[in-house]
């Protein structure tokens, strides 16, 4: 149980290339999605587990980080093969997203040399409404005004993390625990 956190996030690291090969192919939306889904769920339960049973994991959040964002580039390069003409007349509201997306990481990186991981309640949201927006996308039809909440939610939050990297001097991780993080001012 002890290398848990290590294993499903080394898992879900190695099923990325596997899921870029079907990105590749115009033909492979239903087993790409199938896998992707799955990755998705067993984070989502294995995360669960661990708050749970209190597991740690010493690198497990380092690499967590890494397969979430993994799981943000797979989704927009899905998006892009798979439905962009949905998302055409609606491609500000896109790149406006990943723009605030990666200036978030960018900024992280740049003033902490490392990946913090902020556990603001807000965020839970913009990974609800981004769920919900892409489990409707694949599984039954693009839907715009759900489509400009998701990134609305998700252009304010990261904004309000951006402003709380900003204002921490100092990231220091409550030994090591996986997920949790406690963030000093």
């Amino acid at each position: 149980m002890k290398y848990l956190p290590n294993i499903v996030s080394v898992y879900r690291l190695l099923m990325f290339p596997p899921l870029l090969i079907l990105l590749m192919y115009e033909n492979e939306e239903t087993l790409f999605l199938i896998i992707f889904v799955i990755s998705i769920l067993i984070d989502i339960i294995y995360k669960w587990i661990l708050i749970k049973l209190n597991v740690t994991s010493k690198y497990g959040y380092k690499l967590d980080l890494l397969a979430s964002i993994g799981c943000y580039f797979l989704a927009v390069i899905a998006i892009s093969n798979f439905h962009w003409n949905f998302f055409h007349p609606f491609k500000y509201w896109f790149y406006s997203f990943l723009l605030v997306y990666l200036f978030a990481i960018l900024f992280s990186l740049i003033k902490f040399k490392n990946f913090p991981r902020l556990h603001i309640n807000s965020l839970k949201i913009v990974g609800f409404a981004q769920g919900v927006f892409l489990a409707l996308l694949f599984v039954y039809q693009f839907i715009p005004w759900i489509f400009i909440i998701a990134m609305a939610v998700g252009i304010i939050i990261k904004n309000d993390k951006i402003a709380s990297i900003t204002k921490l001097k100092v990231i220091k991780s409550k030994s090591n625990i996986h997920p949790h993080i406690k963030i000093e001012n």
